[in-house]
């Protein structure tokens, strides 16, 4: 059997340290933050698609299944798309992210109500869940809310603009 690796305690420390000054940058510049985040997930949806075309090349003959290659050029064709309009990407995230909100938000609200004879503090899954819908509610009615976060950056609303 495998031994577990033990860190030293500073690794736990710097690690803390980093993302501390990590999280102060995102919340300082977040329109920053979710441009590196469109950028990354543009990148891994293209390598997705890369990875697929290459695998479907190298298999077999018995093995290769045409739906996996269209499938692979689809998301191949995707990335490409994302990362050449990035506006587009931006808005995509922070809609999407929203929707999750609410969703975790129902949840919360549906796990509350369903265990509040059992638990004594199950209204608090409640209360949290109202914070998540009401939290997401200006990434969800709004499609233009990355718009409004990039006034200021000319680089990343040239494409908005023409």
């Amino acid at each position: 059997m495998p031994k577990p690796i033990i860190r030293p305690w500073w690794v736990a420390m710097i690690q803390g340290i980093a993302l501390i000054i990590l999280s102060i940058y995102v919340f300082n510049n977040p329109l920053t933050a979710l441009k590196g985040i469109s950028i990354w997930i543009g990148v891994l949806i293209f390598f997705t698609g890369i990875v697929g075309i290459i695998s479907w090349l190298f298999a077999d003959r018995e093995a290769r299944e045409f739906s996996g290659l269209i499938w692979s050029l689809i998301t191949f064709v995707f990335g490409i798309l994302m990362l050449m309009h990035l506006f587009a990407t931006t808005r995509m995230i922070t809609i999407l992210f929203g929707l999750w909100m609410v969703f975790l938000g129902l949840h919360f609200i549906e796990s509350g109500l369903i265990f509040k004879k059992h638990q004594p503090f199950r209204w608090t899954t409640v209360i949290a869940g109202l914070i998540c819908i009401f939290a997401a509610e200006p990434f969800y009615r709004s499609t233009d809310v990355a718009g409004r976060y990039c006034t200021h950056n000319y680089f990343f609303c040239q494409e908005r603009n023409g």
